[in-house]
């Protein structure tokens, strides 16, 4: 028996929170590519497979790694509130990104009020990178070591399930994947002090002090720093 079809109003919802969710993981043309997706080829599915979506993008955008963060924040943008959510996006992208028939791999126009990261992932992205930079420096290979050590769920580290995921893709995924949502201020500054606890045992306190100290001087002369200092995360 074929299942009804969804209501306006309950499709809006539905495609402002996968909205959501894909800005918050995906650079802005994958975020929209991802809509046209959905509108394509699982707008009038009910009820809706987020796996098979998930896997669908997955193929389509090459993020394979980024998968399970990627499900797991559409559950948790799709159990949100309608206040919480954006506008349509479809109100918001170029209709040409809509037409149907070019398939869903054709180029889409990126919105141009795409909402860049908040300051605390900015400054977060830095400070990981130079960090990862720092111990490579060091020790080669020692980033990948880190990467490990961070997604066994060292002691200390607790996180919800959503940000454990997200947390775990970035582990998985060195060819700079940025953690863009889903982990909190305290989730991150327990990030960053199990890093401290990883690199005093890897390379001794006092080298250890060093090399996060000049990370953190080096993020702080980003500008985003001046909203969110990165000894905040210390």
């Amino acid at each position: 028996m074929a299942q009804p079809a969804l209501d306006d109003s309950f499709a809006t919802r539905r495609r402002r929170a996968l909205y959501l969710a894909l800005q918050s993981m995906l650079p802005a043309d994958a975020a929209a590519g991802g809509i046209r997706v959905w509108q394509e080829e699982f707008a009038e599915r009910n009820p809706f497979g987020i796996a098979d979506y998930g896997q669908r993008l997955a193929e389509l955008f090459d993020i394979e790694d980024q998968r399970p963060a990627l499900i797991a924040r559409i559950n948790e943008c799709l159990r949100l509130d309608p206040s919480q959510l954006g506008p349509d996006p479809l109100a918001q992208l170029p209709k040409a990104s809509f037409d149907f028939g070019t398939g869903p791999t054709a180029p889409v126009a990126a919105p141009a009020d795409a909402p860049a990261m908040s300051a605390e992932f900015v400054v977060l992205n830095h400070l990981l990178d130079g960090l990862l930079d720092g111990f490579d420096r060091v020790r080669p290979g020692a980033g990948a070591d880190l990467r490990k050590f961070v997604a066994a769920g060292p002691r200390g580290l607790r996180m919800s399930a959503v940000a454990r995921e997200v947390v775990n893709a970035w582990c998985g995924n060195p060819k700079g994947m940025k953690i863009r949502s889903a982990v909190t201020v305290s989730e991150m500054s327990q990030l960053i002090n199990a890093i401290y606890v990883w690199a005093c045992e890897a390379f001794g306190p006092s080298a250890a002090d060093r090399l996060i100290g000049g990370a953190v001087r080096r993020t702080s002369e980003i500008p985003e720093a001046a909203t969110f200092p990165p000894r905040s995360l210390l």
